[in-house]
């Protein structure tokens, strides 16, 4: 079996954002096992993709959406998919430690407020905005974050050896 290792932080300016609420996110939460999911719904993420997507102990998941036909633009698209309140909830609620999105933000581009960002925030989620999840397909992979926290890290991807998980 061949590793196959996908570099994953967009290439433009804006780069890859973290947030939590912890000033310095531990390495060893960043890191790991990950699912990337893929995301039908052309405007949000929906809390009924969610519960088809088989996320059962899964500690961090990427959405992969339309945006990522996108992600090597850096022109602004104010309707980029988003995670929908409700969705960001369940996140939260299942207590994900790492969210990654293939955008700059998980917000609504018209969200007077932003619910998303402050539900999974608060119940302690690292958000990671502006991945590029173009070309990795569906399933599960060795998240890496190399040189994090200082500016521009790389997101890695690698392919998992069958039955490691």
């Amino acid at each position: 079996n061949m590793n196959v290792v996908f570099d994953i932080a967009r290439s433009d300016s804006a780069g890859v954002a973290f947030t939590s609420t912890e000033s310095q996110v531990p390495q060893a939460r960043l890191c790991g096992l990950a699912r990337v999911v893929e995301i039908k719904n052309p405007h949000a993420v929906t809390v009924k993709e969610l519960d088809s997507a088989d996320l059962e102990g899964v500690r961090r998941v990427l959405l992969k959406t339309r945006n990522s036909d996108v992600a090597s633009e850096s022109s602004f698209h104010p309707d980029a998919v988003f995670i929908a309140p409700d969705a960001a909830c369940w996140l939260a609620d299942r207590h994900f430690e790492v969210v990654g999105v293939d955008y700059f933000s998980v917000e609504a581009y018209t969200a007077d407020e932003p619910p998303a960002h402050r539900t999974m925030r608060d119940a302690g989620i690292v958000i990671v905005e502006g991945l590029n999840l173009k070309v990795p397909p569906p399933g599960d992979y060795e998240l890496r974050i190399e040189g994090y926290p200082q500016p521009g890290p790389r997101v890695v991807l690698s392919s998992l050896v069958e039955g490691s998980l």
